[in-house]
């Protein structure tokens, strides 16, 4: 309704991945690149966990659907292994305009490596660039630290928190980046208009 009424100025949306990540594979199977919406012939509990995860991406894909026909910019984040990305939806969202980006968190500030991906639109050059920060180092060692990059396995030691947990978090570098591309453009928009203000008082 926000985006409909012009009373947003941008979005950003993060659909839980509990069951779209290939993280869940490990466990058992319940989604392909075949069939992202969830495998034929699943128990009723997992069927139930994808259907729960659906209704969530398909509600977030369509409130990307308003910012993208009306000019606004708008962000859906999940892991770049993510099952969403194989939606039909996104396909089609895709071929409308959005561009589906790719980042490691760290190059953010994190010690996790952790692929991200970022479907977007209406978002400038600067931002577009900014929000596609890679890693460019090898055999598991960062290219921005020197350091080895900590696996999202197991509990972190110190919290006892799983590491999958941990990772879920957004660094605040790059909810910097974010939140500098969402507004970006109604930043742009408001030092318009008051140009034009001041130039119409003169």
């Amino acid at each position: 309704r926000d985006a409909r009424c012009n009373e947003m100025a941008g979005s950003n949306l993060g659909p839980p991945c509990t069951t779209l990540s290939t993280m869940q594979d490990r466990t058992r199977v319940i989604r392909t690149r075949m069939y992202p919406k969830g495998v034929p012939g699943l128990s009723d509990h997992d069927q139930a966990r994808v259907d729960e995860g659906n209704v969530q991406a398909l509600f977030s894909l369509k409130i990307f659907a308003t910012p993208l026909r009306k000019g606004l910019p708008c962000i859906i984040e999940n892991p770049r292994a993510s099952r969403l990305w194989f939606f039909e939806e996104v396909l089609d969202l895709i071929e409308k305009g959005a561009l589906l980006l790719t980042l490691y968190l760290c190059a953010y500030g994190t010690r996790w490596r952790k692929r991200t991906g970022l479907l977007v639109c209406n978002l400038d050059a600067s931002s577009l660039a900014d929000l596609q920060r890679l890693c460019g180092g090898c055999d598991g060692v960062c290219g921005h630290t020197g350091k080895p990059h900590i696996l999202l396995k197991g509990k972190d030691p110190q919290s006892g928190k799983n590491w999958t947990s941990i990772g879920q978090v957004y660094p605040k570098k790059l909810c910097k980046s974010i939140a500098k591309a969402l507004s970006a453009q109604a930043i742009n928009k408001e030092i318009g208009a008051n140009r034009f203000q001041l130039s119409g008082r003169k």
